[in-house]
């Protein structure tokens, strides 16, 4: 937060989001009828599907609308997920997935040089 608000390095933190959060394994959005065309989902909103939370609304509700539309047409509707591993494995895939995310933060952080020599800043 210090990073992207400088202005706000004084002010004392109190509280952070932390918990489950929804990841396919293969990092990909999926959207679609849960069952019958009654309920919709929408899964895999971590990183820039986070960003995408507003656009996965507007396919939800064309959707729940019966509408067809470029949104319902899109090929995050309705594919198939590959699923999830059964325990031990799920709990060992999750805490990779959580520890790269970390790693990730961390080294975006600092604009530690990727591999191919460019910084995340810039």
């Amino acid at each position: 937060m210090r990073l992207l608000f400088p202005v706000l390095r004084d002010v004392h933190v109190t509280h952070r989001w932390g918990g489950p959060f929804s990841v396919t394994l293969d990092l990909t959005p999926a959207l679609g009828y849960l069952g019958d065309e009654r309920a919709v989902y929408a899964l895999g909103c971590i990183g820039h599907g986070v960003s995408m939370t507003h656009q996965n609304a507007l396919v939800l509700t064309d959707l729940l609308l019966e509408r067809r539309t470029e949104n319902t047409a899109c090929p995050f509707v309705n594919r198939r997920v590959i699923p999830w591993p059964p325990e031990p494995l799920r709990s060992l895939a999750a805490h990779t997935v959580r520890a790269y995310l970390r790693m990730e933060d961390w080294w975006h952080e600092r604009g530690l040089p990727r591999p191919n020599g460019r910084t995340h800043h810039g």
